[in-house]
């Protein structure tokens, strides 16, 4: 009962509802109808409407990831990382992009690609460089093992240190371990690559087999003339010591030309004659102002050195006649291979010596020649004028020797009464006489 009820008033209800829903939307027409009488309506402009503004949102620094320039505060996005992979963010890329920040003119590469290109002060000696635009000195090269590393250089050439005094020379380490500088003038046997390294301005190669070069005094005598007394350029045959200027050489020092001596004289002796020594001749003319030491004694086997001495007498060595107070030289000895002084060449260099006008020639060859008396009966001679007879023949047997004989025949006894006969031995023993 109290459902149906229930129900009855919800729909009675519903109705008033509606009803009151009608009124209420046709008074709005009419209101509406009214307004549009009463009131036209008004055309409303477009104006523009401003887009939302976007949200700010920070650039990348050096050393963030980018895709484009634009992600970054520099402007500047590149490739670096191992295999140049990765694109990050980087405040230059060349030198030119730092030339704005004074001490930092300098864009640091890293050239394994770690770090990110950044400004940096110019490289100093030795540091490492890509180009002569990253040192101060405005110069970077190769260096290292196979020069494969570049670093910066206060020189490439003696000409960029000319503007340092006392420091003239581009100092290049040979082995490339030391990066160029300028220093001082290399000394005497200091390592130099040109003459322009050295305080002589002279380098030349010494050593074994002459693979080095250094600085020396001089290349030649001309370079030492400027020092009295030290007028000779000191070369070193075995290459050990460097060049440098020196006494002249005396007797028996080694030398390499005339000028190296004293005497001006410099020629082979030793063994072979493979070494030069300063001499103080070549010949006898160049004693000739030495009184009685007008001789070059010049040692036959080369163990001396030729100095000038005394005229060699009887017997003594020569090797030409001026050699000898005689003024004669003449082989003799075994196959006549010796050389000696002798007195004659013949009986004619005798005839001044009464009674010893005979030149005494040992047939042997042992005995030097020399002035002797004329030779008696049965004596050996080789020509009648050795003779006191004047007379000189052939007797022994197969008549090979010679002896003084008193006849060749009986004309020649004529003038001993009693002697008129030249007795001559058939056999050849006995030398001529003349004989009853």
């Amino acid at each position: 009962m109290k459902l149906a009820v229930s129900a009855i008033l919800f729909v009675l209800q519903g109705s008033l509802i509606g009803a009151h829903n009608v009124r209420v939307g046709k008074a709005n027409v009419e209101k509406k109808e009214v307004n549009k009488r009463t009131h036209p309506e008004i055309k409303r402009s477009k104006m523009p409407r401003s887009e939302p503004k976007p949200r700010f949102e920070p650039k990348n620094v050096s050393g963030e990831p980018c895709v484009n320039p634009e992600d970054c505060e520099s402007g500047m996005c590149t490739f670096l990382g191992e295999n140049y992979a990765d694109m990050v963010c980087v405040d230059c890329y060349s030198n030119y992009d730092c030339s704005a920040y004074p001490g930092f003119e300098r864009c640091m590469i890293d050239p394994i690609g770690v770090t990110a290109n950044y400004c940096g002060p110019m490289g100093g000696l030795g540091e490492a460089c890509m180009e002569a635009g990253d040192c101060e000195s405005g110069m970077c090269t190769f260096i290292g093992e196979n020069y494969a590393d570049m670093v910066c250089v206060d020189c490439y050439s003696n000409d960029d240190c000319s503007a340092y005094p006392g420091f003239e020379r581009c100092m290049i380490d040979p082995i490339g371990v030391t990066a160029n500088h300028c220093g001082p003038m290399g000394t005497l046997g200091e390592a130099c690559m040109e003459a322009g390294d050295c305080e002589s301005g002279m380098c030349t190669f010494i050593g074994e087999n002459h693979d080095e070069t250094v600085c020396v005094d001089c290349y030649s005598n001309a370079d030492c003339s400027a020092y009295p007394g030290f007028e000779r350029c000191m070369i070193d045959p075995t290459g050990v010591n460097p060049n440098h200027c020196g006494p002249m050489g005396t007797l028996g020092q080694a030398c390499v030309e005339g000028g190296d001596c004293e005497s001006g004289m410099c020629t082979f002796i030793g063994e072979n004659h493979d070494e030069t020594v300063c001499v103080d001749c070549y010949s006898n003319a160049d004693c000739s102002a030495y009184p009685g030491f007008e001789r070059c004694m010049i040692d036959p086997i080369g163990v001396n050195p030729n100095q000038c001495g005394p005229k060699a007498g009887h017997g003594q060595a020569c090797m030409v006649a001026g050699d000898c107070e005689s003024g004669m030289c003449t082989f003799l000895g075994e196959n006549y291979a010796d050389m000696v002084c002798v007195d004659c060449y013949s009986n004619a260099d005798c005839s001044a010596y009464p009674g010893f006008e005979r030149c005494m020639i040992d047939p042997i060859g042992v005995i030097a020649n020399e002035c002797g008396p004329k030779a008696g009966h049965g004596e050996a001679c080789m020509e009648a004028d050795d003779c006191e007879s004047g007379m000189c023949t052939f007797i022994g047997e197969n008549y090979a020797d010679m002896v003084c004989v008193d006849c060749y025949s009986d004309a020649d006894c004529s003038a001993y009464p009693g002697f008129e006969r030249c007795m001559i031995d058939p056999i050849g023993v006995s030398a001529n006489y003349c004989g009853p």
